[in-house]
């Protein structure tokens, strides 16, 4: 019996413990979700992006940055400028980096992140068009 199993069970109301029990399986996921869009990554990574020498950077915050990170290395594995970055350290120490024709793929399991959605707010405001992917 798994501890997540017997944290349920035992009817223990840790739901921090209830989280990180869960974490595995949620990258397990997030990993084969990439996986089944391996092939829009190099598309991007071929056509549009590598082409125009554009820079990526993939932003998020806990395990949407753990997703981040397998994209950013396959990115760059084709020859794409992609790096993941956090999105509270993007927002806070290296939003400089953000300049015109940066892709940023903001990435967010809930949609409210407060980071991502702040960093969606200012890059809107700073240009025109959709801040991400």
């Amino acid at each position: 019996m798994s501890s997540l199993d017997r944290s349920q069970e035992d009817g223990e109301n840790d739901l921090l413990l209830t989280e990180i029990l869960r974490q595995p399986g949620t990258l397990r996921r997030s990993g084969d979700a990439i996986l089944g869009q391996l092939e829009s990554l190099r598309r991007i990574a071929g056509l549009e992006v590598a082409a125009s020498g554009r820079p990526v950077i993939l932003t998020g915050m806990g395990s949407s940055l753990d997703a981040c990170r397998a994209a950013a290395s396959l990115l760059a594995e084709a020859g794409v400028d992609a790096h993941e970055i956090e999105a509270a350290e993007l927002l806070h120490f290296r939003l400089p980096l953000v300049r015109p024709g940066t892709v940023v793929v903001l990435v967010s399991q809930s949609g409210r992140s407060a980071e991502v959605v702040a960093l969606a707010s200012i890059i809107r405001a700073r240009r025109a068009g959709r801040p991400f992917l």
